[in-house]
């Protein structure tokens, strides 16, 4: 009975996810063909030129220009129209908050007041003392 190594397990999970992502990448196309399809359908039938089109973009605010590449490297249209979110667009994360308690023993740790307190401030909550310890702007 031949066993099979981890190194060979490996090299066949790789050739699986390029087949998949060739896969994906053909299905894409084919989904982005048939849009195109669509909207060349619905120009023709509204009697509509291209640089009326790529007008009404600009005015829009959509991005003209090449398609921009992803983070995998591959070709993908990222023209957007101002006020439309894409389907896939990530969520976004909300920025950096300004800290809100100081460590009294030691300045350089800090806490805004958000997620899981420090040892040092759950230990002043406990105490009753955080609220002595809030930064003064």
């Amino acid at each position: 009975m031949a066993r099979i190594t981890i190194e060979a397990r490996i090299a066949k999970i790789r050739r699986d996810r390029e087949a998949l992502e060739k896969k994906e990448q053909s299905l894409l196309a084919q989904s982005t063909d048939r849009a195109i399809k669509k909207i060349l359908a619905i120009m023709k039938d509204s009697g509509l030129t291209a640089a009326q089109v790529v007008k009404a973009l600009a005015a829009a605010g959509a991005t003209a220009g090449a398609p921009a590449k992803d983070s995998k490297g591959t070709k993908a249209a990222k023209e957007t129209v101002k006020g439309v979110k894409p389907a896939f667009a990530p969520k976004s994360k909300g920025g950096k908050v300004a800290p809100k308690y100081r460590n009294p023993e030691n300045a350089d740790q800090t806490w805004t007041g958000r997620g899981i307190p420090p040892t040092w401030a759950r230990l002043m909550r406990e105490a009753g003392r955080l609220n002595e310890s809030i930064i003064q702007k």
